[in-house]
């Protein structure tokens, strides 16, 4: 009986045993990653947060993110961690968002992309957070009496392919005192704009009609000190953790002027009720939303406040299935301009197809039609059927971008044709009408290169930027940008999804962000860039020769 019951224990053990050839821990399948989030002065910082999230070229394929408090000691991990391409963040408040291996400590420093691979431990990723830099003031009128609810912008300047601008990075609201504080500031040059919203939006509303019909003034948005445009503001130069006191700006008043008109139906003739945008200068491009209002039943509106210059009024119905626009231009000298009438037009539509070279799933990509001019400020788009067939509604009278969005992995634009004309990589005419189809082709040859980035000495560069971008481009050739990404911990990079052709490669010790969008700066960098030609469903190996910050640098201060 106990030999028996010897028998049945042993066998219960043995079979409780692990098989040889049994599947991998989760340990073996996953990633580790640990680290520490520290201050300047290299002491530990607690209550940070740290996000590990997937590289965003590699999203379609790996949407887990991770997220972990620092500890009392500054310590954070991240275990169970899918194979993949990641980037590193970490913030507190108080100081900075960083990104783990950022080359310059600004938010758009693209830092280095975390390679992981099963079973890989990585530790020791450590954080030296930057504290935040403010801004503190008051707004005044003319008097010196405080002006509550301004709001308070503090603006840097940026580059975004050709245009050039001020872009708010910062804000605040005045007191009742007109006092203000802009938090969470990076360290750099800032121009300030107040700008009296509350204000213009009581005299706006379409209830409230001025008491005096002349000489009417008004606060208008003004720059530190006190200057109506940016061409006569004074920068000021925010220092990390540092907090300027008494950058004060007097609020200017200025006499200002309405435009009053009609908006008409172009089928019935009859008023139409549409939202109306007054831009300075025809463009979009410029610091704070631009002067808006709706039409009243009757067609009629009235905007209001506006200082002299040339403005493209634009309007367009709040009906997304039957969208008509409307445009004209219209200047002020000094005197009020009544009698105009905007005139919208639904437009036309725009057909085409989508067709795929050789066999693979079928592909339904958003195709979208972008008013790059900004003529109508409006863009339109429609995703193609099951057949690959597509409509494009209420297309209007303009010169546009055609762009294919969300293809998957592998697949490129081959070509797109309207009629005869070839449009890949130019803009699609319509000021004249719509005379033909869009035709979009599609290869699943799409190609990629990867490579080191190494410096004059030899020794592996992670957290640079590297850039692709095509031969023989043209200030009016039609891109969405170049082809980005960042080198790794081992100065590695890896790029997919490119359209086969003639490129210049290059890597940036450090570049201001946006840079790499403008033709003519990366223009000047041919002659420093590596040639890479790429056949269709290639791979290449590529060196790009390292740009240093002083180089880009000389360029971007050429720039106008």
């Amino acid at each position: 009986m106990r030999l028996c019951l010897f028998c049945i224990l042993l066998s219960a053990s043995l079979g409780a045993q692990p098989a040889p050839d049994s599947a991998p821990t989760a340990a073996a399948r996953t990633a580790h990653v640990e680290g520490q989030v520290l201050t300047q002065a290299g002491e530990p910082l607690r209550k940070a947060t740290v996000r590990l999230t997937p590289y965003y070229a590699d999203r379609s394929l790996n949407a887990t993110s991770y997220g972990d408090t620092a500890d009392g000691v500054g310590k954070f991990v991240f275990e169970g961690v899918l194979p993949g391409r990641y980037t590193l963040t970490a913030e507190r408040t108080g100081y900075l968002l960083q990104n783990y291996g950022a080359r310059s400590a600004t938010n758009n420093s693209p830092g280095l992309v975390l390679t992981l691979a099963a079973g890989q431990i990585m530790k020791d990723l450590n954080f030296k957070l930057i504290p935040q830099g403010v801004i503190t003031g008051r707004v005044m009128d003319a008097d010196g009496d405080p002006i509550p609810g301004v709001q308070v912008s503090g603006l840097q300047t940026y580059h975004a392919g050709r245009q050039r601008g001020l872009s708010p990075r910062g804000g605040a609201t005045t007191d009742d005192q007109g006092t203000f504080r802009i938090a969470n500031l990076l360290p750099g040059p800032y121009y300030l704009a107040a700008d009296d919203i509350q204000s213009r939006m009581r005299v706006q509303a379409n209830g409230l009609r001025p008491g005096r019909a002349l000489n009417r003034a008004s606060n208008v948005t003004t720059y530190y000190p006190e200057s109506v445009d940016a061409a006569g503001a004074t920068a000021v130069q925010v220092v990390a953790g540092s907090e300027l006191h008494g950058i004060d700006i007097r609020m200017r008043q200025e006499r200002v002027f309405s435009i009053r008109g009609l908006t008409i139906d172009a089928v019935t003739g009859k008023p139409a009720t549409t939202n109306v945008i007054a831009l300075l200068g025809g463009s979009p491009i410029g610091f704070g939303p631009p002067p808006q209002t709706s039409s009243r039943e009757d067609g009629t509106f009235e905007l209001r406040n506006l200082l002299p210059g040339t403005y493209a009024l634009t309007a367009s119905t709040n009906n997304p299935a039957d969208p008509a626009y409307g445009r004209e231009e219209v200047s002020i000298s000094d005197s009020d301009v009544a009698g105009v009438k905007l005139t919208l037009a639904k437009g036309t539509t725009v057909t085409g197809t989508v067709k795929f070279e050789g066999d693979g799933p079928p592909i339904h990509p958003m195709i979208v039609l972008a008013d790059l001019e900004g003529m109508l400020g409006h863009s339109s788009n429609a995703q193609a059927a099951e057949d690959g067939t597509f409509a494009l509604h209420g297309v209007m009278p303009a010169r546009y971008a055609a762009i294919v969005d969300s293809l998957p992995e592998g697949v490129y634009v081959k070509s797109i044709r309207f009629g005869q004309k070839d449009v890949t990589r130019t803009r699609l005419d319509l000021t004249s009408g719509v005379s033909g189809t869009l035709d979009i082709l599609l290869s699943p040859g799409a190609a990629g290169v990867s490579g080191t980035v190494r410096n004059k000495d030899g020794v592996a560069m992670t957290g640079v930027e590297v850039t692709l971008w095509p031969k023989g481009m043209l200030p009016e050739s039609v891109w969405s940008g170049p082809n980005r990404t960042s080198t790794d911990q081992n100065g590695d990079f890896r790029i997919t999804g490119l359209v086969p052709g003639a490129y210049y490669a290059g890597a940036w010790e450090e570049v201001e962000p946006g840079l790499t969008y403008d033709i003519a700066f990366l223009k000047s960098f041919e002659s420093q860039a590596t040639d890479v030609t790429l056949e269709e469903g290639a791979h290449q190996t590529v060196q790009p020769k390292l740009i240093s910050r002083e180089d880009a640098a000389a360029e971007a201060a050429k720039l106008p």
